[in-house]
């Protein structure tokens, strides 16, 4: 399959992909380049989002980033066992 680049830099991935990979508007993806290849891997999380506006005070209160940064560290490590 084929995609292009648009003049903003973006990228549509095909129907098709998107559905097999289970990939939906929000999915947060880490961008690598590997041997000039662009790799793309959706990321584990454990938050849904469906607007920013969501994000707004979420680390307000008891909620660190200390915890975040754990979080996203055992989301990582997660990443890493699939």
């Amino acid at each position: 399959m084929r995609t292009v680049l648009s003049e903003r830099g973006q990228v549509v991935i095909p129907k098709d992909i998107r559905e097999l990979l289970g990939l939906k508007k929000g999915t947060v993806l880490d961008v690598t380049v590997q041997d000039k290849k662009v790799i793309l891997k959706p990321l584990a999380t454990s938050v849904k989002v469906k607007h920013w506006q969501e994000l707004r005070g979420l680390l307000k209160g008891k909620y660190t980033s200390k915890q975040f940064l754990k979080e996203r560290e055992k989301d990582r490590k997660l990443e890493q066992w699939k």
